[in-house]
């Protein structure tokens, strides 16, 4: 299995971070990963989704759905033996003010170990680039 995660630490309580993360009818509004979003996130539910580093529209199923804790969804190119990918959100206490998310994405089929170092490199810098965006957005709304 192949992959990535990342880790950043937000000053705002889980609940903060949930309902930005949740919200897609606003991902347009702030999200540079992730550009729209066609329905909430539901369990077993297809939604539609466009992702901006790949610049390509795609359907995700929510398949764990834990509120304040875990948010994990899938997306299977063609079939799951041939390429899978699961991506997550988990947020966990720093006992603290603040909070850590904890971002990435697991790819397994056969197809993913031909996926290419510059196809990582962008989804890495999209992700770096959600992260820092959503804390700057939600330390700002906590601090007013």
């Amino acid at each position: 299995m192949k992959g990535y995660e990342t880790t950043i630490r937000i000053t705002a309580n889980k609940s903060h971070v949930w309902n930005k993360l949740i919200d897609t009818k606003n991902y347009d509004h702030w999200n540079p990963l992730i550009k729209t979003v066609n329905s909430p996130f539901e369990i077993g539910k297809k939604t539609i989704v466009t992702i901006v580093p790949l610049n390509k529209r795609m359907a995700i199923t929510p398949i764990k759905i834990i509120e304040n804790q875990e948010l994990i969804w899938n997306a299977i190119q063609i079939h799951p033996l041939l390429l899978k990918a699961n991506h997550y959100f988990y947020l966990k206490d720093t006992g603290d003010t603040s909070m850590e998310l904890i971002h990435g994405e697991e790819f397994s089929g056969l197809f993913s170990y031909f996926i290419s170092k510059k196809i990582y490199d962008k989804l890495a810098a999209g992700f770096a680039n959600h992260n820092a965006v959503l804390k700057e957005l939600i330390e700002q709304e906590v601090l007013v």
